[in-house]
């Protein structure tokens, strides 16, 4: 059997066994022996939407009050989402929204695996099979659709790039993170890939400015999750609100957390752009572009929730080819952004495991920082490093030889 079919047979096979738990032990008893902080009703963050369009229903502005969401939370979504309501669907079609997404994320995942090896296979099952990954489905979060709509922009985009830039494009209406697909442009010649771009970018930009106030209310308002989330300031935030640190300190750590990941960034994409070598456009690379400035746009934002992790799958397949077959300079920031992808993916276990008192819990937070920090810096050094030629500073030796 070909690796593709063999790993989806796989998956099919965890999910029959899930469902079996799901109905002998309930919701949440099922996905916590996964390590996933499952929380009834099912598809929690899908409801936070269709419980909006209750909310508007019965006149009221779910952004300020959302009465029709299980727990009253928020509606902190573009708006949108809102436009289910139309088609007649409220939170009681909860269960129904949740599967189609479901059902989209795995076609998403069909694109991805296309081609793949049998290496490459056994690399993606820890990581689909992750907490991190599950948590995505056991909440019913949207980013599903999204990664959908960004495997499909992939998927299409050596036979039409304008058709792929549409799919980056609905992705970024629907959750705004998304853009940083626009990436999926570099496979393009020079002039192409700028036209394309800039367009896209430029869409972008009159989409935020028409909805400036908006986009102003959904940042201010989305939850910042400080034990299920990665980026640069999830430190200070734990911190701050689990440890009662006093609050200057806390600050003070986030300034410097801020700093460290700025001068990080700077030296990793410099250490990337430095090289002279040419990556040619393939499937692979493509999606590792896309999921690698996913995660690092993401982590950029300061926090994000870890079900985002399903992004980094996209770069599995081309980091594990640059870690069993590239050059040297290729194989070790390879093996070791791979072993950081599986370590972050695995964190929600590693605080079940060792959290159980203040010594472990110590050690399962340092292990969740370091790696997805490292997995910060080995997207960027790579996404730096692939870049095209025209788009590298030329080195002294180029620019001598340029008449």
């Amino acid at each position: 059997m070909k690796p593709r079919p063999m790993l989806f047979l796989g998956l099919a096979l965890v999910a029959l066994v899930q469902l079996c738990l799901i109905r002998r032990e309930g919701w949440n008893g099922a996905w916590q022996r996964w390590h996933v902080p499952a929380r009834a009703p099912h598809f929690s963050d899908l409801r936070a939407i269709t419980g909006a369009l209750d909310s508007v229903e019965r006149g009221f502005d779910p952004r300020e009050k959302n009465p029709g969401a299980p727990f009253g939370q928020r509606f902190n979504q573009t708006h949108v989402w809102l436009w289910l309501g139309n088609l007649g669907l409220r939170e009681a079609n909860s269960t129904a929204i949740g599967l189609v997404i479901l059902a989209g994320y795995v076609v998403g995942l069909w694109w991805l695996c296309s081609g793949i090896d049998r290496a490459t296979a056994i690399l993606l099952v820890p990581v689909l099979l992750s907490p991190a990954a599950l948590l995505a489905i056991e909440r019913g979060t949207t980013d599903l659709s999204v990664f959908l709509l960004l495997a499909f922009a992939v998927h299409v985009a050596r036979r039409s790039m304008p058709v792929a830039m549409v799919g980056v494009g609905a992705a970024f209406v629907l959750k705004l993170f998304p853009l940083a697909g626009v990436l999926l442009a570099l496979r393009e010649p020079r002039r192409r890939a700028l036209w394309l771009g800039l367009t896209v970018l430029g869409l972008a930009a009159v989409f935020c400015a028409l909805n400036f106030r908006e986009l102003v209310d959904i940042a201010f308002k989305t939850e910042k999750g400080q034990t299920i989330s990665y980026g640069w300031a999830i430190l200070s935030l734990y911190l701050g609100r689990h440890l009662h640190f006093d609050p200057d300190l806390a600050l003070d750590v986030r300034w410097a957390c801020g700093a460290f990941a700025a001068i990080g960034l700077v030296v990793a994409a410099w250490r990337g752009l430095a090289t002279r070598d040419e990556t040619p456009p393939t499937r692979a690379l493509d999606f590792f572009r896309v999921g690698a400035a996913v995660y690092a746009g993401t982590f950029a934002l300061g926090a994000s929730w870890d079900y985002r992790l399903i992004f980094c799958a996209f770069a599995v397949p081309q980091l594990a080819a640059w870690a069993r077959d590239g050059d040297a300079s290729f194989r070790r920031p390879a093996r070791l952004t791979l072993a950081a992808l599986l370590i972050a993916a695995w964190t929600l276990a590693a605080v079940d495991w060792f959290g159980a008192n203040a010594a472990g819990a110590v050690v399962a937070r340092t292990l969740e920082e370091f790696s997805k920090w490292s997995l910060f810096f080995g997207c960027v050094y790579f996404l730096a490093r692939t870049l095209p030629a025209w788009l590298k500073p030329a080195s002294p030796a180029r620019a001598r030889a340029t008449p």
